[in-house]
């Protein structure tokens, strides 16, 4: 993924994904097995948003490298790793809650 990429980032083995874009939050759950149990779908959402608050962060520390730290690229991926962190943070935190 290269700094201009600043978008979701999905694992083809994945079987639940979290994407957000501006405003809201969406589960596209097209490759959950029918038999999955809630706990399941659980685990695998949250291991979802942080395999991409953890790639948006990784994007980030690129794009701050190879570009610098004021420039348009790096500030995308600054955005997207926020997001993608609060998603990450916003569902640990109703897991740890149940």
């Amino acid at each position: 993924m290269g700094c201009d990429e600043a978008n979701n980032t999905v694992s083809s083995n994945d079987k639940t994904v979290v994407s957000s874009t501006s405003n809201d939050i969406a589960l596209h759950s097209n490759r959950v097995p029918s038999n999955a149990s809630p706990e399941q779908i659980e685990r695998n959402v949250l291991e979802e948003a942080q395999k991409n608050y953890q790639n948006s962060y990784n994007n980030y520390v690129k794009c701050l490298r190879e570009k610098g730290p004021q420039t348009i690229e790096t500030l995308q991926a600054l955005t997207q790793y926020q997001k993608h962190y609060q998603i990450y943070q916003m569902l640990l935190n109703a897991e740890e809650k149940k």
